[in-house]
Protein backbone atom coordinates (compact mmCIF):
# COMPACT_ATOMS: atom_id res chain seq x y z
CA UNK A 1 0.00 0.00 0.00
CA UNK A 2 3.13 2.39 0.78
CA UNK A 3 4.29 1.89 -2.77
CA UNK A 4 1.06 2.77 -4.26
CA UNK A 5 0.73 5.86 -2.28
CA UNK A 6 4.24 7.00 -2.91
CA UNK A 7 3.00 6.37 -6.48
CA UNK A 8 -0.06 8.52 -6.47
CA UNK A 9 2.54 11.15 -5.03
CA UNK A 10 4.46 11.28 -7.96
CA UNK A 11 1.50 11.19 -10.46
CA UNK A 12 0.20 13.99 -8.72
CA UNK A 13 3.24 16.18 -8.58
CA UNK A 14 4.20 15.48 -12.45
CA UNK A 15 0.75 16.51 -12.78
CA UNK A 16 0.79 19.78 -11.03
CA UNK A 17 4.14 20.52 -12.48
CA UNK A 18 2.73 19.79 -15.97
CA UNK A 19 0.25 22.02 -15.21
CA UNK A 20 2.04 25.08 -13.90
CA UNK A 21 4.44 24.39 -17.49
CA UNK A 22 1.14 24.52 -19.32
CA UNK A 23 0.30 27.52 -17.77
CA UNK A 24 3.43 29.67 -18.37
CA UNK A 25 2.56 28.78 -22.30
CA UNK A 26 -0.87 30.18 -22.30
CA UNK A 27 -1.22 34.00 -21.92
CA UNK A 28 -4.80 33.73 -20.81
CA UNK A 29 -4.19 30.90 -18.05
CA UNK A 30 -0.91 32.44 -17.16
CA UNK A 31 -2.70 35.89 -16.35
CA UNK A 32 -5.56 33.78 -13.88
CA UNK A 33 -2.67 31.97 -12.15
CA UNK A 34 -0.17 34.90 -11.63
CA UNK A 35 -3.09 37.23 -10.31
CA UNK A 36 -4.30 34.33 -8.16
CA UNK A 37 -0.76 33.74 -6.83
CA UNK A 38 -0.26 38.08 -6.23
CA UNK A 39 -3.40 38.16 -4.35
CA UNK A 40 -2.58 34.85 -2.28
CA UNK A 41 0.77 36.43 -1.03
CA UNK A 42 -0.81 39.92 -0.30
CA UNK A 43 -3.63 38.27 1.59
CA UNK A 44 -2.14 35.56 3.53
CA UNK A 45 1.21 36.68 3.67
CA UNK A 46 1.21 41.06 4.08
CA UNK A 47 4.90 40.86 5.30
CA UNK A 48 6.62 39.22 2.51
CA UNK A 49 9.41 40.96 0.91
CA UNK A 50 10.96 38.75 -1.69
CA UNK A 51 9.01 36.01 -3.88
CA UNK A 52 11.00 32.78 -3.97
CA UNK A 53 10.44 29.97 -6.84
CA UNK A 54 12.28 26.64 -7.24
CA UNK A 55 12.68 24.20 -10.17
CA UNK A 56 11.36 25.42 -13.76
CA UNK A 57 8.62 26.43 -13.84
CA UNK A 58 7.76 28.05 -9.94
CA UNK A 59 11.19 30.41 -10.79
CA UNK A 60 8.97 32.09 -13.29
CA UNK A 61 6.00 31.91 -11.40
CA UNK A 62 7.34 33.43 -8.85
CA UNK A 63 9.19 35.91 -11.67
CA UNK A 64 6.28 37.22 -12.69
CA UNK A 65 3.91 37.13 -9.60
CA UNK A 66 7.10 39.37 -8.10
CA UNK A 67 6.71 41.38 -11.24
CA UNK A 68 2.89 42.02 -10.32
CA UNK A 69 3.50 42.86 -7.06
CA UNK A 70 6.60 45.24 -7.35
CA UNK A 71 8.58 42.94 -4.88
CA UNK A 72 12.12 41.06 -6.13
CA UNK A 73 12.21 37.44 -6.59
CA UNK A 74 14.94 35.40 -6.06
CA UNK A 75 15.46 31.27 -6.61
CA UNK A 76 16.45 28.43 -4.31
CA UNK A 77 18.61 25.73 -6.16
CA UNK A 78 17.89 21.92 -4.48
CA UNK A 79 21.67 22.07 -5.27
CA UNK A 80 24.82 22.74 -7.60
CA UNK A 81 23.87 23.77 -11.16
CA UNK A 82 24.96 21.03 -13.49
CA UNK A 83 25.83 23.57 -16.08
CA UNK A 84 27.61 27.33 -16.29
CA UNK A 85 30.93 26.53 -14.39
CA UNK A 86 32.64 29.64 -16.21
CA UNK A 87 29.58 31.55 -15.71
CA UNK A 88 30.27 35.27 -14.43
CA UNK A 89 29.43 36.35 -10.98
CA UNK A 90 26.07 36.66 -10.36
CA UNK A 91 24.07 37.83 -6.75
CA UNK A 92 21.13 39.60 -5.83
CA UNK A 93 20.69 42.94 -4.86
CA UNK A 94 19.34 44.18 -2.04
CA UNK A 95 17.05 46.63 -1.56
CA UNK A 96 19.03 50.03 -1.89
CA UNK A 97 22.37 48.36 -2.37
CA UNK A 98 24.45 49.73 -4.61
CA UNK A 99 25.54 47.66 -7.73
CA UNK A 100 28.62 48.39 -7.66
CA UNK A 101 29.74 47.56 -4.02
CA UNK A 102 27.17 44.35 -4.85
CA UNK A 103 30.10 43.24 -7.48
CA UNK A 104 32.93 44.03 -6.06
CA UNK A 105 31.52 41.96 -2.39
CA UNK A 106 30.10 38.83 -4.62
CA UNK A 107 33.68 39.02 -6.85
CA UNK A 108 35.22 38.73 -3.67
CA UNK A 109 32.75 36.07 -2.48
CA UNK A 110 32.74 33.71 -4.99
CA UNK A 111 36.05 34.15 -6.87
CA UNK A 112 38.11 35.53 -3.78
CA UNK A 113 39.19 38.22 -6.19
CA UNK A 114 39.82 42.22 -5.62
CA UNK A 115 40.12 44.41 -8.01
CA UNK A 116 42.25 48.11 -8.60
CA UNK A 117 40.28 48.77 -11.53
CA UNK A 118 36.48 48.71 -12.31
CA UNK A 119 35.10 49.66 -15.78
CA UNK A 120 31.02 49.50 -16.05
CA UNK A 121 29.70 47.91 -19.04
CA UNK A 122 26.11 49.22 -18.62
CA UNK A 123 23.20 47.40 -17.84
CA UNK A 124 21.13 44.28 -19.35
CA UNK A 125 17.22 43.57 -19.30
CA UNK A 126 17.38 39.77 -19.63
CA UNK A 127 13.71 39.09 -19.81
CA UNK A 128 11.96 42.68 -20.77
CA UNK A 129 8.54 41.32 -21.89
CA UNK A 130 7.66 40.07 -18.43
CA UNK A 131 10.28 40.68 -15.66
CA UNK A 132 11.94 44.14 -14.30
CA UNK A 133 15.17 42.72 -13.62
CA UNK A 134 18.25 44.28 -14.56
CA UNK A 135 21.84 43.30 -14.45
CA UNK A 136 24.73 45.56 -13.86
CA UNK A 137 27.57 44.62 -15.58
CA UNK A 138 31.24 45.45 -14.56
CA UNK A 139 34.70 44.33 -15.98
CA UNK A 140 37.18 44.01 -12.92
CA UNK A 141 40.71 44.33 -13.97
CA UNK A 142 44.83 44.25 -12.27
CA UNK A 143 43.34 41.48 -9.87
CA UNK A 144 44.42 39.68 -6.73
CA UNK A 145 43.32 36.53 -5.96
CA UNK A 146 42.85 35.88 -1.78
CA UNK A 147 40.32 32.95 -0.33
CA UNK A 148 36.87 32.40 -1.31
CA UNK A 149 33.77 32.43 0.52
CA UNK A 150 30.37 31.40 -1.01
CA UNK A 151 27.40 31.23 1.00
CA UNK A 152 27.13 27.78 1.87
CA UNK A 153 24.40 26.34 -1.30
CA UNK A 154 27.09 27.57 -3.58
CA UNK A 155 29.38 25.30 -5.08
CA UNK A 156 31.90 27.44 -7.38
CA UNK A 157 35.27 26.28 -9.13
CA UNK A 158 37.10 29.23 -10.42
CA UNK A 159 38.87 29.04 -13.95
CA UNK A 160 41.18 31.40 -15.76
CA UNK A 161 40.98 31.74 -19.51
CA UNK A 162 41.97 33.84 -22.03
CA UNK A 163 39.27 36.42 -23.33
CA UNK A 164 39.95 34.68 -26.93
CA UNK A 165 39.24 31.54 -25.73
CA UNK A 166 35.92 32.80 -24.34
CA UNK A 167 34.84 34.34 -27.23
CA UNK A 168 35.39 30.73 -29.22
CA UNK A 169 33.49 29.67 -26.53
CA UNK A 170 30.83 31.56 -27.04
CA UNK A 171 30.69 31.33 -30.65
CA UNK A 172 30.68 27.04 -30.08
CA UNK A 173 27.71 27.02 -27.43
CA UNK A 174 29.59 26.39 -24.78
CA UNK A 175 28.85 29.20 -22.69
CA UNK A 176 24.72 29.47 -23.33
CA UNK A 177 24.11 32.24 -20.39
CA UNK A 178 23.34 35.86 -22.12
CA UNK A 179 25.01 37.45 -19.74
CA UNK A 180 28.04 35.90 -19.73
CA UNK A 181 28.07 35.92 -23.94
CA UNK A 182 27.03 39.53 -23.83
CA UNK A 183 29.77 40.75 -21.26
CA UNK A 184 32.32 38.66 -22.94
CA UNK A 185 31.36 39.65 -26.50
CA UNK A 186 31.10 43.69 -24.92
CA UNK A 187 34.65 43.68 -23.36
CA UNK A 188 36.46 41.65 -26.51
CA UNK A 189 34.70 44.48 -29.23
CA UNK A 190 36.21 47.28 -26.60
CA UNK A 191 39.60 45.69 -26.24
CA UNK A 192 39.65 45.43 -30.29
CA UNK A 193 38.57 49.12 -30.35
CA UNK A 194 41.68 50.20 -27.50
CA UNK A 195 38.67 51.26 -24.70
CA UNK A 196 40.56 48.87 -22.65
Amino acid sequence: MKELTEFKKEVVLNNAKQMCLAALTAPKARIVVENAIAETVKKEYPECEVLMGTSTAGIAHAAIAGHILGMPMGYVRSGAKDHGRQNQIEGKLEKGEDPFEDGKRELKEETGATANKYISLGKLYPTPGYCGEIIHMYLATELTFGEQSPDEDEFLEVYKISLEDAVKMVMNGELPDSKTQTMILKIYQMKNEGKI
